[in-house]
């Protein structure tokens, strides 16, 4: 090693020493979101399960909330579910104005699954910065996938930020909303 990096490891030592431990352990690891704001991106590693819960609340188009029956050791009971790869215009948000079609996309994701029983499937990440569990959404009784509907329906955008599973399955998506001028993407007449 040269000099400037055995200089680095000896006054950072405690820090190198944290984060190895921070990692093995599994805690967060820091990452910015699409805004440029640090959120907590969390590795899926043991959580492969398939979950299935009941649909009790739409939040808005992208953001649910569930009930699950004898949920696993790392769920609670009832969980703010954030859909996985999908971005819809907010309704909800603090500091922002309710967005064009955001009202469409939260009363789409509420007729599509408020009072379901749905099955919840994982991908790398478990939560997000609000601690919200993060999930890709299928309606038991059809396997109605609710995250690329959104988006191929034109509700939403394909979040591609991460990676994810179905990335090329939901840029696919939105293009072919786009083509078809759905949604957000309809051609509507200026007045």
């Amino acid at each position: 090693m040269n000099r400037l990096m055995k200089r680095f490891i000896k006054r950072n030592r405690k820090v190198i020493i944290y984060l190895i431990v921070a990692i093995l352990m599994g805690y967060p690891i820091v990452k910015n979101d699409e805004q440029g704001t640090r959120s907590f991106y969390q590795k899926n590693e043991q959580h492969t399960d398939i979950v299935r819960a009941y649909v009790t609340r739409c939040v808005d188009g992208d953001t649910i909330e569930v009930t699950i029956p004898r949920p696993p050791q790392w769920l609670e009971e009832t969980e703010k579910i954030r859909l996985i790869g999908v971005d819809t215009p907010e309704t909800k948000h603090p500091t922002k104005k309710v967005e064009y079609f955001g009202k469409e996309a939260s009363a789409y994701t509420k007729k599509e699954i408020l009072n379901s029983t749905v099955r919840l499937e994982f991908d790398e990440s478990t939560r997000d910065r609000y601690g919200r569990l993060l999930a890709y959404v299928f309606r038991e009784e059809d396997d109605f996938f609710l995250n690329y509907k959104l988006i191929y329906n034109g509700y939403g955008f394909a979040y591609t930020k991460y990676p994810f599973k179905y990335k090329k399955k939901f840029v696919h998506a939105e293009k072919s909303a786009r083509e078809r001028a759905v949604g957000l993407w309809e051609r509507r007449e200026r007045k």
